[in-house]
């Protein structure tokens, strides 16, 4: 929390010491971590979105369920290394403020079991749900209930951040309370690797939301409702760094710059309470000059402060890709095969930088158009099909045991069936909803469970009950 004796302010060697934390790895390991948020949703008597807490406790007990503690534990034998800061190991069941579930597994040495991980536990939480009607959808946007959600957690940051956003505008309140990604913590490695790593994972950025988009608006103009709605909430914590494609920035001095850059907007006070900054009362402008109600920040603060930050790549010790649309589970595998392959892999990687470094259009207009034509526009098809083509190259070169053969296949399906036909999942999406409806929508996004069977496109679900139980 603040001080108001300038003497046990935050200096800049302090601040140069927190962000060098962040942007610092420890080796050139190619494991990851997954945070898979979903939508609990409700079918009867009409399709409505589920609080956290319930008449009969449904949501509020999930994370206690016999079925998904066995599943947690398992996990924690499986790990005993635990999060890259030695935290808890086990498969976390988490809520987001509007209520949205988070499942996120532990960091694991192979990608594939990060990914089985939250494949165990997601289906287990479907099939907690199942017998009360409820459903778990993954789409990047609650299109079922938009606008109805209220704010559902009550720690003291939430209202707090609430009031700091809406002070901005409407779309803080969407992004809080209806959306929903698909994560990936990628390793950031040693200071020769991180550079290439940090800079291919945020020029991937807006491919990514191109590609994997699944929140698409009813008039067909907008593929990604989610990135829309991010690029909306405050232009000085979203969207990418400064210096990120000039060699002569490091990593540090481009979070440096960005956390200085961007507005307060969240400052702690004592006994665990939190205010809302203001925009426009930049970090940089605490620092140099204090504040007259809270004094000075200290290091404590920078480190609020750099936990509400939201680029599209966030560097975190690990590097928080923060681009893709919350996908059903039949094809959740497959941006953690592509950018595993496209960052891991140094062949895949160079090819792909001398790619995507050769487009002359800023990252952030690259963005909108990524979030509402995407790659329907030829020319986002064919970089599409170009980069991502390396990238499957990439992925089926990592380590033995990185991947099983049918998610390289899976990813392969998924090119063709979309990226090669210039198509999204929301497109998909979209016109499922258009023949049969939200009903029919809700079992193409829902989380398949064994009573469920096989998923609305007719594909078989990733991990059946079954397989869930062996």
């Amino acid at each position: 929390m603040p001080t108001h004796d300038v003497r046990h302010a935050l200096d800049a060697a302090a601040l140069r010491r927190l962000v060098d934390a962040a942007t610092t790895g420890t080796s050139r390991a190619t494991g990851l971590g997954v945070e898979v948020e979903l939508l609990p949703l409700a079918t009867s008597p009409r399709i409505r979105r589920l609080p956290i807490a319930t008449g009969d406790g449904t949501l509020a007990r999930l994370s206690a369920a016999p079925a998904i503690q066995e599943a947690l534990d398992a996990d924690q034998r499986l790990d005993e290394e635990g999060w890259w800061s030695g935290g808890d190991a086990r498969s976390r069941v988490t809520f987001e403020p509007g209520g949205q579930l988070e499942v996120s597994s532990c960091y694991r040495e192979y990608p594939v079991d990060a990914l089985r991980s939250v494949d165990r536990a997601t289906s287990l939480l479907a099939a907690s749900l199942a017998p009360t009607g409820a459903r778990l959808a993954a789409a990047g946007l609650d299109l079922w209930a938009p606008g109805t959600a209220t704010q559902q957690r009550t720690t003291p940051r939430y209202p707090a951040m609430g009031r700091y956003l809406a002070a901005r505008g409407p779309a803080g309140r969407t992004m809080m309370r209806d959306t929903c990604a698909l994560q990936l913590n990628l390793d950031l490695s040693d200071e020769q690797e991180a550079r290439q790593r940090w800079l291919v994972a945020n020029l991937l950025a807006p491919l990514a939301t191109a590609t994997f988009a699944a929140s698409p608006s009813t008039d067909g103009g907008v593929r990604s409702l989610r990135s829309l709605t991010w690029r909306r909430v405050d232009p000085t914590r979203t969207g990418f760094p400064p210096g990120l494609t000039d060699e002569r920035v490091g990593l540090a001095d481009q979070l440096e710059r960005f956390a200085l850059d961007a507005d307060v907007l969240l400052v702690a006070e004592e006994g665990g309470g939190a205010s809302p900054g203001r925009p426009g009362w930049r970090f940089a402008d605490w620092m140099a000059h204090g504040d007259a109600r809270y004094g000075w920040p200290t290091t404590d603060d920078l480190a609020v402060h750099l936990s509400t930050l939201f680029p599209e790549v966030r560097p975190r010790g690990y590097l928080e890709v923060r681009s893709i649309d919350a996908l059903p589970a039949r094809w959740r595998h497959v941006p953690a095969v592509l950018y595993a392959g496209a960052t891991y892999d140094h062949r895949s990687r160079d090819r792909i930088l001398e790619v995507l470094r050769g487009r002359p259009i800023p990252l952030h207009s690259q963005l909108m158009s990524a979030a509402t034509v995407g790659v329907s526009d030829p020319v986002w098809c064919a970089i599409a099909v170009e980069v991502w083509s390396f990238a499957l190259e990439g992925a089926a070169r990592l380590a033995r045991g990185s991947f099983e053969p049918e998610d390289l296949r899976t990813a392969e399906r998924f090119l063709d069936r979309f990226t090669l036909r210039g198509r999204a999942p929301a497109d998909e999406l979209a016109d499922v909803w258009r023949a049969g409806g939200p009903s029919a929508a809700l079992r193409w996004a829902g989380e398949p469970t064994s009573e469920l069977g096989a998923d609305a496109s007719g594909d078989t679900p990733a991990t059946s009950q079954q397989e869930v139980r062996r």
